[in-house]
Formats: C-alpha cells, structure tokens, sequence
C-alpha cells in the first residue's frame, strides 16, 4: 500500500535558475528606480528654493513700501531670524542656506544647496540658477 501526501509530493521549489533571473529583473528595476527618484527630490528640492525666493521678493517689496529702502540697508545677511523677522518670512526648517546683500537700493536674495545657487534680484522676475545646467 502506497501512501499518498497530496500535493507536497510534487512541491520541488525554485532552481538555481529562476532564483537568479528573479534576482537579475529585481537588480534592473531598481538600477532604474534609484535614479528616478534622486531626480524627483532634486526637482522638488529647486522648487522649494524658487519658491522661497519669490517669498523674499515679495517681502522686500512690501519692506521697500513701508521703508522706502530694501531690506538690508547696506552688505549682506545670512542670518535668518533676521531675515524672517524684517520681511515677514518663515524660511526656518528649510534644505537651502538664504542670503540677502542690498545697497539701499537693489537688493540680491540667494538660496545656496551644494554645488546649486538660485538668486533673485529687485529687476528679475523669476529666480536664476547657476551653474547653469546644474538645476532642474
């Protein structure tokens, strides 16, 4: 009499094979994946800085209404309680370094990641980025 197991009798598992191919459709998805992704922060990271810049233009133009001067009168700053503080910003938690340098009359607003530096001035409408090519 033969004794039976049911379907565990022909349960032999994965070759070596599968297993590799497997391993090998796995290693492509992700060699795309990874890329795509660091290319999507990155995207979204330059958004931030052109979005933040345009903040500061705007505070500086509501300074200049009120002061008749841009925000800093002379040299640079890069501290941020003061900046947020003199134009009604809340730039705190942020990836990028901000600094703003004005003469009285024209100022000049950076945000600074690495290698990337987006800046915005008095005359600009939309923030430029350089090195050129490096930004997103």
């Amino acid at each position: 009499m033969k004794k039976r197991y049911g379907a565990l009798d022909h349960f032999r598992g994965f070759t070596l094979m599968e297993l590799l191919v497997v391993i090998i459709i796995m290693s492509v998805l992700v060699a795309i994946a990874v890329p795509t992704y660091i290319n999507t922060k990155e995207k979204a990271l330059d958004k931030e800085a052109v979005t933040a810049l345009k903040m500061v233009k705007a505070g500086e133009r509501q300074y200049f209404s009120k002061f008749e001067f841009f925000y800093p009168v002379s040299g640079s700053t890069s501290n941020l309680a003061f900046i947020n503080d003199n134009l009604s910003l809340d730039l705190s938690g942020s990836n990028w370094g901000y600094a703003i340098s004005g003469t009285g009359s024209t100022f000049s607003a950076t945000a600074a990641r690495g290698a990337r530096t987006w800046t915005i001035t008095q005359v600009t409408s939309d923030p430029t980025c350089s090195p050129v090519g490096s930004c997103l």
